[in-house]
């Protein structure tokens, strides 16, 4: 299959330009003169992209298309729950009800759903917390449920992480708030989203979702509407773009900003990966 340089640049764009949940001002890609960006053959420029690190890869064949440093180390954040994501569709089932235990979350901006010690709760609706919404107790319930701690969630996603050869990241807690020894980088995350959507179909579907509506449980009274802070998917907002399927956006003050990103445009399917984002010229 001939690739198509030009899609795939005018998709990079819109992944790492449009980034969600950034509150950096951007204009629209199709703007940019191209030959400010692109090589004479029409290949990204690393100029292009004012991450630390960032990488394109080719979903179908798992060729890499675009990398910068791809290989720096990096703190990635609520990308983490990817991983959270994974492990908990490879031993559950999204039926299976949880009940839920002492959070301990104790940073005070940590996104969460607001659940409750005592409430019951389907893995479902969890997974669309953790991932939709960034729900960081929903982590915290999960990794409970699955593995009876925190801890041994993480030798969990660990253990996980090397069967993928994601070979130089290091996984501390389920949610990615911030621990020196939790860290990866832009080339093992591009694996593991690349894993991910090949392995598990509700993974992408998850992702693709723009809103989820879970249902009043026995320790809530009314419904929790969580809306997708990836805005690429979101109708109606500047930052929509059609080709999008999914992604996944962080936030720490050490990671700055992090954000996984897939989308497809005819034959052609792209994973994207940036982090310490601060924007593009």
């Amino acid at each position: 299959m001939r690739t198509n340089k030009k899609l795939i640049i005018a998709i990079v764009l819109f992944m790492i330009m449009t980034f969600a949940g950034a509150t950096v001002a951007m204009a629209a890609p199709m703007e940019r003169v191209w030959d400010q960006l692109t090589s004479s053959d029409e290949s990204l420029l690393p100029l292009a992209v004012k991450a630390e690190s960032a990488m394109l890869l080719d979903a179908h064949t798992g060729e890499v298309l675009f990398e910068k440093d791809a290989d720096a180390k990096m703190y990635p954040a609520s990308i983490t729950k990817v991983m959270t994501c994974i492990i908990t569709l490879a031993n559950t089932e999204m039926s299976d009800l949880v009940t839920v235990g002492d959070i301990n979350i104790t940073e005070n901006r940590a996104t969460k759903i607001d659940l409750v010690k005592g409430e019951t709760i389907s893995v479902e609706a969890l997974l669309y917390g953790l991932m939709l919404h960034s729900g960081n107790d929903a982590a915290v319930a999960l990794a409970m449920h699955i593995a009876g701690s925190v801890e041994g969630f993480s030798d969990l996603m660990n253990t996980k992480a090397q069967e993928i050869g994601m070979t130089n990241t290091h996984f501390a807690n389920p949610h990615g708030l911030h621990d020196s020894n939790h860290y990866t980088t832009a080339r093992d995350m591009a694996k593991l989203i690349h894993y991910a959507q090949r392995q598990y179909p509700e993974f992408t579907e998850i992702l693709s979702t723009y809103k989820y509506s879970c249902q009043p449980t026995n320790k809530t009274l009314q419904p929790r509407h969580w809306l997708n802070s990836n805005l690429m998917i979101t109708p109606q907002n500047d930052f929509f773009f059609e080709h999008a399927i999914g992604g996944k956006t962080g936030h720490t003050e050490a990671a700055k900003y992090t954000f996984v990103a897939t989308a497809e445009k005819e034959n052609q399917s792209l994973i994207a990966v940036a982090n310490l984002f601060i924007g593009c010229i």
